[in-house]
């Protein structure tokens, strides 16, 4: 039937960017990426300000968390009450958890 067609159609479509989405995100950043964006002094300003400003006495999901996990450390030393930190690449996850 036509309803089924669709249906079909519309779970393979989300399975395609469901397997896209996964790709594009498990692609390590290069180290000079990183750095570049670790030592942007007014970028991680901003995201020291928010932080501060808003997470004492929350819990923190840091999604993406890099391999020093360095924004979950400044929730951390900020007030929170937990931190968890995900990353997807192995990598990156294994440098974090150090």
């Amino acid at each position: 039937s036509a309803a089924t067609s669709a249906a079909t159609s519309a779970a393979t479509s989300a399975a395609t960017s469901a397997a896209a989405a996964k790709e594009a995100f498990s692609r390590d950043l290069s180290a000079d990426i990183y750095s570049a964006l670790k030592d942007d002094e007014v970028r991680m300003a901003a995201y020291v300000g928010a932080i501060e400003r808003g997470v004492k006495g929350k819990r923190v999901l840091d999604l993406g968390t890099g391999p020093e996990a360095l924004l979950a450390i400044i929730a951390a030393k900020a007030g929170a009450t937990a931190v968890t930190a995900v990353e997807v690449t192995e990598v990156n996850a294994e440098r974090a958890d150090r």
